[in-house]
């Protein structure tokens, strides 16, 4: 009998987790709440998805030390569709080189995965392969955020591939070998132009049914005033599975005074921006001059009500949905989104750490040596378990008994901040001085900010601005609770008011929490800068 896995897919706002038998899903689970925004790094602090992960592992059952794949949104990885001319090894060195130009360093620091897509049947040689990259810090980071969770990472997936290869194999699938195949995903698109059955042209865009959500939930505020404040996001989208375009009269969900005519403006822009993907797929990536071409929409899309309708009028072109993970105009929940990632799933991609992989089989081989592989197994999974439920006490009993390991830790815990500070802040600073030039209150600012590392705070991101023409700085991250630093948010707060060049200090949302045994606070403070001249800029780095 296979093995229970735990599948978990992170996005923006959302964790959706499921139990599965082999390509049987036995339960699943879905927790919204505003865990990690998409345009985060994965080195920030991820307390916030660390409970929705527990919360969904407690609800399908999952027991400590099963087995995981993370499927998770981010727009710093690297996914390509890559074609090169060649046979056999060279292609692969070729794909790497082309990966290497378009992630503009070496590969040396990067996690990559690689799956075959498609190969010439002619004299032509010519490969295409789906290649992902992620950096080894951010995958280190979601190997990390499971083994605090009690769980075995097995395989770290880009959800954008997941997307590229649902696509893909829509693609070869369609009777239609003079086609653009669309799919829509929550927050990606992917536009596969093909011609004669040879694929052409693969893109994605930064669009989805998630922008739908967002002008439901836009309109239903905009006209039912401040109640409308309490209108949940799952709400805006249930919406878009219910009533999809909406026609003008059409009453929404259980607001009557809101009407299909208060949706349509909102949605009208993401429907034309998209029109305008597929337009440009056409006109520059494929020679349609000698044979007509026709679009299909596949995907999470394909189940909105009227949106290949309305895509016809803006493209200029007969959209047709299609729908391969089951029946058009039905709800996409946590079901759906998990056997989508089932059935597309690339065997090839998994940009899991060798070095992890290697300590797991390392670790596995030493205990089979001494007692067996039975019991070996049963050894990592007891192992993981209680690493998942008593990583704090364990830690705690730690420091106790040796207050010398304690301090070390605390001086290494020190210069990590430190060093991590310091590539933030000079990051920001590069990206000011490109945008704005030498601007000295901006930068005197960062260099007040490069000295709260040794006040037991750790910074997570720092975001430039402006707010009504004023200079702003926001700073976020987590602030230590201990007998050396007291509540180092309050000495933090005390002394960024004390900082000339800050014009007033806000303290922003706080969330108390425990990390690595010890109590903290998360935090976000609002500086104000003294008058300078405005420009719309956001610079931000994470960790």
């Amino acid at each position: 009998m296979a093995a229970d896995r735990l599948i978990l897919v992170i996005g923006s706002g959302r964790v959706d987790g499921a139990r599965v038998r082999g390509r049987h899903v036995i339960a699943t689970s879905r927790v919204e709440a505003s865990v990690i925004e998409t345009d985060q790094f994965w080195e920030s602090d991820l307390a916030g998805v660390d409970d929705a992960i527990a919360q969904v592992t407690r609800s399908v059952g999952a027991k400590p030390g099963i087995r995981t794949t993370v499927v998770y949104d981010s727009p710093y990885t690297t996914v390509e569709a890559i074609a090169v001319p060649g046979r056999g090894s060279e292609v692969a060195g070729s794909m790497r080189l082309a990966l290497s130009e378009l992630v503009g360093s070496s590969l040396d620091m990067y996690s990559l995965g690689h799956e075959p897509l498609w190969r010439a049947r002619d004299n032509s040689d010519q490969s295409i392969g789906l290649w992902a990259a992620e950096s080894e810090a951010s995958v280190s980071s979601v190997c990390a955020m499971l083994d605090r969770a009690g769980l075995v990472t097995e395989r770290i997936v880009p959800r954008r591939a997941v997307s590229l290869a649902a696509c893909w194999s829509s693609a070869l699938a369609l009777d239609d070998k003079d086609a653009i195949l669309v799919d829509v995903d929550e927050h990606i698109t992917t536009l596969c132009g093909m011609i004669g059955g040879v694929p052409r042209l693969v893109r994605q865009v930064s669009l989805g049914t998630d922008q739908l959500a967002d002008a439901y939930m836009r309109a239903i505020r905009h006209k039912i005033g401040d109640d409308g404040y309490g209108v949940r996001r799952e709400d805006a989208a249930a919406c878009v599975w219910s009533h999809g375009v909406p026609s003008r009269n059409e009453e929404i969900g259980r607001w009557p005074e809101v009407k299909g005519q208060d949706v349509l403006p909102l949605m009208q822009s993401v429907v034309q921006r998209l029109a305008i993907e597929i337009k440009q797929t056409a006109r520059f990536g494929m020679d349609t001059e000698s044979r007509p071409l026709r679009v299909y929409l596949s995907g999470p899309g394909a189940r909105v009500k009227s949106l290949d309708a309305l895509l016809s009028d803006y493209a200029d072109s007969l959209v047709r949905a299609i729908d391969r993970d089951g029946a058009a105009g039905g709800v996409w929940g946590p079901e759906e989104t998990v056997w989508r990632v089932i059935s597309n799933l690339p065997e090839g991609v998994n940009l899991l750490p060798a070095r992890v992989a290697l300590q797991g089989a390392t670790r596995f081989i030493r205990r089979a040596t001494l007692v067996g592989a039975g019991i070996a197994a049963a050894l990592v999974v007891a192992d993981v378990g209680s690493k998942g439920r008593g990583l704090a006490r364990v830690e705690a009993e730690l420091a106790a008994i040796s207050p010398q390991i304690a301090s070390s830790a605390e001086l290494v815990a020190h210069r990590e901040r430190a060093i991590q500070l310091s590539r933030i802040v000079t990051e920001t600073e590069q990206r000011l001085r490109a945008a704005l030039g030498d601007t000295p209150e901006w930068h005197a600012a960062l260099a007040s900010i490069s000295e709260v590392a040794s006040m037991g705070i750790h910074v997570s991101d720092i975001s430039c601005g402006y707010e009504h023409g004023k200079p702003v700085m926001t700073l976020r991250g987590s602030a230590s609770i201990t007998e050396q630093h007291g509540d180092s948010l309050r000495a933090l707060m005390a002394w960024l008011s004390g900082v000339p060049v800050f014009d007033g200090v806000t303290l922003g949302s706080t969330r108390l929490q425990q990390m690595q045994g010890a109590p903290s606070r998360t935090f976000s403070i609002s500086m104000k800068l003294r008058q300078s001249e405005a420009y719309a800029i956001e610079t931000g780095g994470g960790m």
